[in-house]
């Protein structure tokens, strides 16, 4: 199995809309959630040193002068990760109102762009928890592909925002 991160499946997707590509099997992605400042140094430290590439989702709650800063952001981005939106409170969408629901995604997706420059184009449903309703709202607030919490291993097209993932934990 060859290691990727989601930004190189969103490359592949991009490049789709003007040549016919196929993205290859063999290829998984290691996607972390849970990302606080307490452990993101440690965290990143252990994927680099061993050269794993890896997708962050980040809960932009973390983020901030007492938090993760900007810096250590463009720090994680230099060294070859994928930063993503893991929300901004970590609350279960399904249970916020409609406005909360926006705010949430939207919130999240802002800021991570600002501070990286990047286009934030993932969302890992906080808890893994999704519905229709929340996946209407990701693809408002601009997501292509969304993380849950429905174990498998592979997916087809008309799942980008109900992607499968497989837990581990320590």
């Amino acid at each position: 199995v060859k290691l990727v991160t989601l930004r190189d499946l969103f490359d592949n997707l991009l490049l789709q809309e003007t040549r016919a590509v196929r993205f290859e099997d063999g290829k998984a992605v290691i996607a972390i959630s849970g990302i606080t400042p307490q452990n993101v140094q440690e965290v990143s430290t252990a994927l680099r040193s061993n050269g794993i590439p890896a997708t962050f989702f980040i809960q932009t709650q973390h983020v901030g002068l007492s938090g993760i800063s900007e810096k250590q952001l463009l720090t994680l981005q230099a060294n070859g990760f994928d930063l993503q939106s893991g929300g901004h409170t970590g609350d279960d969408l399904r249970g916020l109102s409609n406005a909360q629901l926006r705010l949430e995604l939207e919130q999240s997706r802002a800021i991570l762009e600002d501070m990286t420059n990047k286009t934030v184009y993932a969302v890992a449903y906080p808890r893994g928890s999704s519905n229709d309703r929340v996946i209407e709202a990701a693809v408002a607030a601009g997501y292509l592909l969304g993380v849950s919490g429905a174990p498998d291993t592979s997916f087809t097209r008309d799942q980008f925002l109900r992607l499968p993932s497989l837990t581990v934990t320590s």
